[in-house]
């Protein structure tokens, strides 16, 4: 299967440590990934990389992910853009969908079950999509 028809996964993590391991999984469930750590790139990184699915950590350096998630959430470009928050702290991910996120995993996870979330968001989306 050539790159063009695989699920696209951006992770953005300020834990160089976990958004590694994720990529190495995720490769291995036949996604395209790309990793930021830093949050001043997410806009570029989105416009250019265009994923399916953003996993994105809420307390990153510098910035707020629910607020980002917000933000994207409200821009044409970026509306249907699945994406998944992650914290360590269950109350940083109360009130999940009031930021636009479409789910939320709490650290530490299950690779399986984080998969099991993204493909779940996949399946939604392309749902939509064909609806539109």
């Amino acid at each position: 299967m050539n790159d063009s028809n695989k699920n696209k996964l951006l992770l953005v993590d300020d834990s160089r440590d976990l958004i590694e391991i994720l990529k190495i999984f995720f490769k291995g469930k036949d996604y395209v990934v790309e990793i930021i750590s830093n949050c001043s790139e997410i806009y570029s990184s989105i416009k250019n990389f265009e994923p399916d699915i953003l996993l994105m950590d809420v307390l990153l350096n510098g910035a707020d992910g629910r607020q980002l998630c917000k933000t994207l959430r409200n821009g044409a470009d970026t509306m249907y853009l699945g994406i998944i928050l992650t914290s360590a702290s269950p109350s940083n991910l109360e009130n999940y969908m009031a930021y636009g996120a479409d789910d939320y995993i709490e650290k530490p996870f299950e690779l399986t079950d984080l998969e099991q979330k993204v493909t779940s968001i996949l399946v939604r989306r392309k749902t939509l999509s064909n609806i539109h």
